[in-house]
């Protein structure tokens, strides 16, 4: 499974730099008390998630935080196999980047618990004693006020927040501001969030954010204060943040996606389809249907190359010991079906089924051919990493160059690819 593997460097990774930059800036305005408060946090904050995505995005979809993984599993078709792995990269990139934070300001740490008389781990009334948690809290949150269901719920709300405007942003049915833009524009939606509602509990709004770097603070000296301090607080930035993404995310669909023009892709993308790869977009649109999704991916696509039956995929799938049955069954067990609701006309696609078709485009002329058959959409899927077709064709042992052989063997033996 390279892909999985480099999904989840790419997540351990984009985590990491998110918390040294972030926890970071934290350290800086904390035990160096440098002007600006908390503009200059929630400033540092944003710039730390948009230079995460951006390294992260490509590999990953630079989702950085277990409630985004979720919300995208249960209204985005995410498969729900990788949830646990993504979520364990995220937690071990984020207790590394606050690790690293900690090396960097090591004698920063010290100075400050001098200067505040400040034994580390000690608790006063229930509490980390000292400003900022003793410290502690430059690496993870503590709310300000001991009212748990308030605290409970600003977690909530900030969540819900992030991953409703993320779904925004990235719905290319809506204002799309094309894949460059995005991880800025979500970098600049968690400053709102902090300028606005982070105040309270810090918005941890991330629960590897806030466990990755408070498990950190533990072993690194302040004990199992960590978990004890502020009412036993931190399971709060753990389940509101993943409760808030699921109805953020729920919200946006219901409020906003569904009411979404059903734009189809450009007029000329199935100019060069034979006929069997135009009756397989078509059956890919009625499976997109079938399942109650407001987009086409590339596992509706999978889909409908296995409805159509006939075609070259078909035959290379089935020369190969493929059970087209089976792929029916795993593409289904990995997506779940959406909201009952009325989806007319032609649906648009996601950003990895617009990729397949461009690859399987690419492959055709890498072939030679004048043409975009049934096989071409089959390598295209192969070629999209991020597509769940990919990952239920993986998981059923089908690898690009295997595929590619068995249709060139098809090719020698003089058949026409349809």
């Amino acid at each position: 499974m390279t892909n999985l593997r480099a999904a989840l460097t790419a997540e351990f990774l984009g985590t990491m730099i998110l918390i040294v930059l972030g926890d970071g800036v934290v350290g800086s305005a904390v035990l160096l008390e440098k002007q600006g408060g908390w503009v200059v946090i929630t400033t540092g904050w944003a710039l730390a998630v948009t230079l995460g995505v951006y390294v992260s995005g490509r590999v990953s979809g630079g989702h950085l935080n277990p409630a985004v993984t979720l919300a995208l599993a249960v209204r985005r078709g995410f498969p729900w196999e990788r949830v646990a792995p993504y979520c364990a990269a995220q937690l071990a990139g984020a207790f590394v980047g606050a690790v690293i934070v900690y090396v960097d300001y090591f004698e920063a740490f010290g100075a400050f618990e001098t200067a505040q008389n400040i034994s580390r781990g000690a608790m006063e009334a229930g509490k980390l004693a000292g400003a900022a948690a003793g410290g502690a809290g430059v690496f993870a949150t503590y709310p300000v006020f001991d009212s748990l269901p308030h605290n409970f719920f600003s977690e909530f709300l900030g969540t819900l927040m992030l991953v409703l405007v993320v779904f925004a942003l990235t719905d290319s049915r809506n204002q799309s501001t094309g894949s460059n833009l995005t991880p800025l524009l979500v970098g600049f939606t968690v400053w709102s969030i902090g300028l606005s509602l982070g105040g309270l509990t810090g918005y941890a709004i991330n629960p590897a954010r806030d466990l990755g770097p408070r498990i950190a603070s533990a072993v690194l000296g302040w004990g199992p204060a960590v978990f004890t301090s502020h009412d036993s607080y931190f399971w709060v930035p753990i389940i509101a943040p993943l409760a808030g993404g699921v109805v953020g995310g729920a919200l946006y669909d219901l409020a906003i996606g569904r009411f979404l023009n059903m734009k189809p892709p450009p007029s000329g993308m199935y100019e060069r389809f034979s006929d069997r790869a135009r009756k397989v977009m078509q059956l890919t649109n009625q499976e997109a249907q079938r399942l109650n999704h407001e987009f086409i991916g590339t596992e509706h696509i999978l889909l409908g190359l296995v409805k159509e039956g006939a075609g070259t995929a078909a035959t290379v799938l089935k020369n190969l010991n493929i059970d087209l049955s089976m792929i029916r069954l795993e593409v289904e067990k990995i997506v779940q079906g959406g909201p009952d609701m009325l989806l007319p006309g032609r649906l648009p696609l996601t950003p990895s089924a617009k990729n397949a078709i461009e690859y399987s485009m690419e492959g055709a002329r890498n072939l030679n051919h004048n043409y975009v058959g049934t096989e071409h959409l089959l390598l295209g899927l192969l070629r999209e990493q991020e597509g769940v077709a990919r990952h239920v064709l993986t998981n059923l042992g089908l690898k690009l160059e295997v595929v590619r052989e068995e249709m060139l063997k098809l090719l020698g033996h003089g058949k026409e690819l349809s």
